[in-house]
């Protein structure tokens, strides 16, 4: 643990749990089910498949490209595709399983909807290689051949080991480069450095220049409802309700107003806050999976 005592504030680390997975039911189509056996003209009924995790690959039209992509392999192998059958999450981590287009295609392929599912590679279906075993096998009891198209896999024992290869590098990978992010954070925090993506309440971040680092610098307007907010709860013995009703009555509003006031928690946030009396840590816990009971 790294602890600093400084005029300035440090950096905190947030640390997510990995969602629990929850279990799914596959089903298969009965006989009184309405899902047809095959598209049209006999041919093989496609979905697609798309995610970008950051707003910056949004803006770069990444999924677009994908898309594009997709569609292309699916003219050229002669699919048959809907244009309800195209699937994109954006600006959700292939990191977890719980994303509202992945959701509706899993429903909808174990329905028997579709013959065949193209994604351009496998860390678009999901990040963690266990996720795309679990996926990927998934989708095949369904009845559901999964194609990535920039890797041209098939079902050979020689294939699938390679596919299972790659999955592995890039997981390795990804758990190599947040370990490199995490001691990188603990070293600057170590130097007295601080690692805020969004500053706190009262403060500015400073971008690094090539002469200086990045820091935190006072921003007197919010510091100046910071030193109420102090005032109010020692000298007249405020609850964070009260104090909460004032800020409102005088029109003092957060930084980000969702309803145009100030929210309890976040009041009681700076009044326990270390960070207004010289103090922040960083490295200070730890991430524990939690397993969720499900009813």
């Amino acid at each position: 643990m790294a602890s600093h005592r400084a005029t300035s504030a440090h950096s905190t680390a947030i640390s997510s749990a990995v969602p629990a997975v929850r279990p799914r039911r596959i089903r298969t189509p009965a006989a009184t089910s309405p899902v047809p056996t095959a598209g049209k003209r006999g041919l093989k009924r496609a979905a697609l498949y798309a995610r970008v995790s950051t707003e910056k690959q949004e803006r770069e039209d990444t999924v677009a490209s994908q898309v594009d992509l997709l569609h292309k392999a699916v003219a050229a192998s002669g699919y048959d595709i809907a244009p309800t059958s195209v699937f994109i999450d954006e600006g959700v981590s292939g990191a977890r399983l719980d994303r509202p287009a992945l959701d509706r295609l899993r429903d909808l392929a174990a329905d028997g909807a579709f013959d065949v599912l193209l994604v351009t590679v496998p860390d678009r279906l999901a990040r963690r290689y266990a996720y795309q075993v679990l996926l990927v096998e998934e989708f095949t009891r369904c009845g559901c051949e999964v194609i990535f198209v920039q890797h041209g896999l098939g079902t050979s024992p020689e294939e699938q080991m390679l596919l299972q290869m790659q999955g592995v590098f890039a997981e390795y990978e990804r758990a190599l480069i947040q370990e490199r992010t995490r001691r990188g954070r603990l070293f600057a925090a170590r130097q007295g450095r601080v690692n805020w993506g969004n500053p706190p309440y009262g403060y500015t971040y400073i971008r690094k220049t090539p002469t200086t680092p990045q820091h935190l610098v006072v921003n007197e307007a919010e510091a100046e409802v910071v030193r109420l907010m102090y005032r109010w709860c020692v000298e007249e013995q405020m609850s964070s309700y009260a104090i909460q009703r004032r800020l409102t009555a005088q029109g003092i509003v957060p930084r980000k107003a969702r309803h145009g006031r100030w929210a309890q928690s976040s009041i009681i946030e700076i009044l326990r806050d270390p960070l207004y009396k010289g103090e922040a840590y960083y490295n200070r816990t730890q991430a524990a999976d939690v397993q969720l009971p499900y009813g």
